[in-house]
């Protein structure tokens, strides 16, 4: 009666832990940088309409 099986499938559970907490951290970090670039660039289009909308409410 051999038993010692029992115990390799213990050393495997400790490894699948710490996998997961490594993946969150990977997808908290692109989030931010995708969230920088689209601000400047809705920014710009804006720009030219606001001076024209300005003028108009003055001349009222």
């Amino acid at each position: 009666m051999v038993v010692v099986p029992g115990p390799s499938p213990v050393p495997v559970a400790p490894a699948i832990v710490i996998a997961p907490p490594t993946a969150p951290l990977v997808y908290a970090a692109p989030p931010p940088v995708l969230f920088y670039p689209p601000p400047p660039r809705f920014y710009g289009p804006p720009p030219a309409p606001g001076p024209y909308i300005g003028f108009g409410v003055w001349s009222w």
